[in-house]
């Protein structure tokens, strides 16, 4: 994105006629290529930055329901898929869209304090998302507080950091030990 935003920059500085709009657009693709190649998270086209803690895109914790629901319309009620190894509190509900892999859970207040997407795009600051090999996440994060096993995956959480990972464990497949979705909650001790 900043790559883009520098392009057109350099366009409009350049001034206008054909000729030096096509340097312009020439210059700002060379930008781009090299501030993508630079940056992790960008080469995975973010689409939702994941902040550890606070949210994920738009959607950010202590959001009510409602609010969320306006952003990204009516949700699918998924009381079945609450997120395992993440404490709920009495009264909780989860709620999905499944076309955006957005998944949020929310307390009795109808508050969000969990929330998890599933999709290409979704990356730390530091380029961790889906498709992240799992070892990158821990030489870089170190040993998760916790490691819960579900079904043909595994979540790697980071309760001190607000975060989890969860990752494939299909042998056999392209996504094995890879990351399939991130997870946001508030940081605990």
């Amino acid at each position: 994105m900043r790559g883009a935003n520098l392009g057109m920059l350099m366009v409009a500085f350049l001034g206008s006629g054909e000729r030096r709009h096509m340097v312009g657009t020439r210059l700002a693709a060379i930008v781009c290529a090299v501030l993508l190649t630079a940056s992790p998270a960008a080469a995975q086209q973010t689409r939702y930055l994941v902040v550890p803690g606070v949210g994920i895109g738009p959607i950010k914790l202590g959001m009510s329901i409602a609010t969320v629901a306006q952003m990204l319309g009516e949700p699918m009620p998924s009381d079945n898929l609450l997120e395992p190894g993440i404490s709920e509190p009495n009264g909780t509900h989860g709620y999905s869209w499944r076309d955006r892999h957005v998944f949020v859970e929310t307390n009795s207040a109808g508050t969000v304090y969990y929330v998890g997407a599933a999709m290409p795009g979704v990356v730390t600051a530091e380029g961790f998302g889906y498709g992240t090999d799992m070892d990158e996440v821990q030489d870089r994060l170190g040993v998760p507080s916790r490691m819960v096993p579900v079904g043909n995956s595994i979540r790697m959480i980071y309760d001190e950091r607000g975060i989890q990972f969860a990752v494939s464990m299909l042998v056999g497949t392209d996504h094995y030990h890879k990351v399939d979705a991130v997870g946001v909650f508030a940081p605990r001790q």
